[in-house]
């Protein structure tokens, strides 16, 4: 159908999650390493077992303890033969016409658009798409009003995302910050599962078909009631008061019933108390009251279908509801939910009505993150762009590649001017190693010396600070944010604009942070040379890639030298990109970096252990699965400048995650047997995080498993007997793996080496101090 409502998946996952820090500190009886808190925090947590397609393809058990009365549930075994014509008259009613190639029907470029209600703030939107039967191009743009004047001359608070099907691209930029990639993976796999089926072009025939997987898992003649209860996604504690669907007038069978009131009193566990905890249930009822509840649950049949695209690893579930339209039955979305690693993303449509451009399209799209936030969109206009105005291609292509620097609504980022002989001097940025390894450094915030320090996190896409400091320097706040961090500690903030922060060379002005409560998130050495010392020093911010993008990092951490009284030198430059200038070195070790929703992944060579216990060649040496495909928007490639050469297993690079060299994923710990393969311990005690309202300590999980991986190898230098640590049962949600990645490089792999980021122009080298 063709849906007037809501930013793309991507949008509240850039907005709702980019700025949760990834920085977690846990003390172990055997010190070991120190999992991290995924930048997308997730509110839900999630069986990691299952695929997430699978996830979304099968049978789950009821959501309920009991099948509600009246309705039966049973599969028949001709059920899956009616998916072809189910969409057909799914695509019938959007159009009005069985014929999608109609002469009188809707074709050629729509635009939905209206406003709404998102991270507290009110947002216009639009979505624009090609409607033509075999149209599967579109973007989507999404606006938040912050309340600040034109004359603070600050870059808008901007989302957009769009699918290029000529070059085969999806893409999408960051809220805030402006800069746009090509994502690839999962990361483009959620962009076009959410947006083709709020645009309707997942019903587009033969065109859809050879993108997308489709399966009727059950219906057409079972109550959209009983099967929403059924087979959602959602675990009970969602469908709790705050979340859960309103029944229609005079129905007490569903949530809004009496049982729906009872389970979301005691949130579906014993003793009455919900389990994110006080914080998380004010923060969500603050939201949904803003949001609004969503759109009822109607009377009447409806047919589940899921939903994942070719060579995907996410999957969705699609509720169709049986609706009159002009005398005739058809059928219209009604619920759509996305299996995530983080949890499930949520929409909700409601008042259908035909368009004049002949398309019918609801009149409110409701949609509820994993991390708990909810949005409200309503369509207000929607509208044909004549041929000649604009062409497809112009609409649908990646705007730019980075950050927007022919666009004068972003201020560009300044340099410092100096000559080739000190600009290293001038790149130089206090800096020090935290606990597990942590990479702290100091910039200055809005032209003052930061009172503590600011952990570098390539995991988050933006930035966070302590609210205490944003009062301290005036940062005005607007909107809100709600995050879970460790433990399922409540995490929530309003958003602060800041002047400037600085770094080295470089100065990026108008920054938007999180505000999250650090201070015991990680142990840190003293406070920074040149800071107030009444600031009282330790953790005060997170620096994401927001920043890392506009210039050049090196870290250089040697190891100590053999009988050495004194710990190693380290150093950190921030470089202006125009006048970097590699070594031969670097420049032989470069490797392409790949985006997965705004987070930099890199191939690595890694081998678990020299024990042949394995076929050769070892498991964990072959190609992986999740290796370059067609139509995940991987973009072009340079060998001699990027690296793009270089192949192995897909890690995620984060550097807020310290106390082991790698993490590696539930799948890929199985695949390898690692744990069976290397002297596996578990470790106890306890773990601290960043929360509010709320005990920062909980028991760690005996399911983590550390152990020894014989080898790291990247292009530029190899590291041997990394410590790594694994989930046994599953991925928890807060570590928000892409299911194509392997795992997590983290903080305290990089000693004894040199590491350059190079994000602007997507590529990184590590260079080892000695390479056999």
């Amino acid at each position: 159908m063709a849906v007037a409502g809501g930013a793309s998946v991507d949008a509240t996952a850039s907005m709702g999650g980019l700025f949760a820090s990834t920085t977690r500190s846990r003390s172990y009886r055997r010190r070991s390493p120190i999992p991290p808190e995924g930048h997308r925090c997730a509110s839900i947590r999630l069986s990691e077992k299952a695929h997430a397609v699978a996830f979304a393809f099968g049978r789950t058990a009821s959501a309920w303890t009991r099948t509600p009365r009246g309705a039966s549930l049973a599969l028949d075994a001709s059920e899956d033969d009616g998916i072809l014509e189910l969409l057909a008259a799914a695509e019938a009613t959007r159009r009005g016409s069985s014929d999608p190639d109609s002469p009188d029907g809707p074709r050629g470029l729509i635009t939905v658009g209206g406003d709404g209600i998102c991270l507290g703030l009110t947002a216009s939107w639009s979505l624009t798409f090609d409607a033509s039967s075999d149209g599967m191009g579109f973007r989507d743009e999404i606006s938040l009003d912050t309340g600040e004047t034109a004359e603070s001359k600050v870059p808008p608070m901007l989302f957009q995302s769009g699918y290029d099907p000529e070059a085969d691209v999806a893409w999408e930029t960051e809220l805030g910050s402006g800069t746009c990639r090509a994502t690839t993976f999962d990361g483009a796999h959620r962009s076009l599962l959410i947006s083709w089926i709020r645009s309707g072009q997942w019903l587009n025939g033969q065109a859809a078909r050879r993108r997308l997987l489709l399966k009727l898992i059950r219906g057409p003649r079972v109550p959209l009631r009983a099967l929403v209860e059924e087979h959602t996604m959602v675990p009970k504690l969602s469908m709790s008061a705050s979340f859960a669907e309103p029944s229609e007038p005079g129905n007490k069978s569903g949530p809004s019933g009496r049982r729906g009131k009872d389970r979301g009193n005691k949130g579906g566990r014993k003793g009455g108390r919900n389990k994110f905890g006080d914080a998380v249930s004010r923060a969500s009822v603050r939201e949904v009251k803003r949001a609004g509840a969503p759109p009822p649950i109607p009377s009447g049949d409806g047919a589940l279908v899921a939903v994942a695209c070719r060579g995907g690893s996410v999957g969705a579930r699609v509720w169709l509801h049986r609706v009159n339209v002009g005398g005739d039955d058809g059928w219209v979305p009604h619920r759509c939910e996305l299996a995530t690693p983080e949890g499930v993303e949520a929409w909700v449509f409601g008042e259908w009505s035909r368009s004049d451009v002949g398309l019918l399209v609801p009149g409110v799209s409701h949609q509820t993150h994993p991390a708990g936030n909810s949005c409200v969109y309503r369509a207000k206009r929607t509208a044909s762009i004549l041929d000649g105005e604009k062409s497809s291609s112009k609409i649908f292509s990646q705007p730019y590649e980075g950050y927007p620097t022919d666009d004068d609504r972003w201020p560009v980022p300044t340099y410092s001017l100096n000559d080739a002989g000190v600009t290293e001097a001038a790149a130089a940025v206090p800096a020090a190693r935290g606990e597990g390894g942590h990479v702290l450094v100091a910039p200055r915030l809005n032209g003052q010396a930061s009172p503590g320090w600011f952990v570098l996190d390539t995991s988050c896409a933006g930035f966070a600070i302590e609210p205490s400091v944003a009062d301290r320097l005036g940062m005005p706040a607007f909107g809100e944010l709600s995050v879970v961090g460790v433990s399922a500690a409540a995490l929530s903030g309003a958003m602060r604009r800041g002047t400037t922060i600085s770094a080295g060379c470089v100065d990026v002005p108008a920054p938007v942070y999180m505000e999250q409560s650090l201070a015991a998130a990680l142990r840190t050495p003293p406070a920074p040379v040149g800071s107030d010392p009444s600031a009282g020093g330790g953790l005060v911010g997170v620096l994401g890639t927001d920043f890392l993008q506009h210039c050049v990092v090196e870290l250089r951490a040697p190891r100590r030298v053999p009988g050495s009284p004194t710990a190693p030198s380290f150093d950190v430059f921030c470089f202006d990109p125009a006048k970097y200038e590699p070594t031969d070195r670097v420049r032989a070790a470069w490797q392409r970096v790949e985006w997965i929703q705004g987070v930099p992944h890199v191939r690595v060579k890694l081998t678990v252990a020299d024990d042949g216990l394995t076929p050769e060649p070892s498991l964990e040496q072959k190609l992986p699965r999740g290796g370059p495909q067609a139509g995940t928007g991987a973009g072009p490639e340079n060998p001699a400048t990027d690296g793009s050469g270089w192949e192995g297993r897909l890690f995620r690079l984060s550097l807020g995650a310290g106390g082991a060299g790698a993490i590696v994923s539930a799948r890929a710990a199985k695949e390898w047997k690692m744990v069976e393969r290397t002297v596996g311990l578990q470790p106890g005690g306890v773990m601290s995080g960043p929360g509010e309202e709320r005990s920062r300590l909980a028991m760690v999980e005996p399911e983590v498993v550390t152990g020894r991986l014989r080898r790291v190898e990247f292009a530029g230098g190899r590291f041997e007997t990394v410590r790594a640590l694994t989930h046994t049962s599953g991925d928890p949600p807060d570590l928000a793996l892409s299911p194509h990645a392997d795992g997590a490089l983290c903080a305290d792999l990089f000693r004894g080496c040199t590491l350059v980021l190079d994000f602007g122009r997507n590529r990184i080298a590590v260079l080892t101090q000695q390479v056999d």
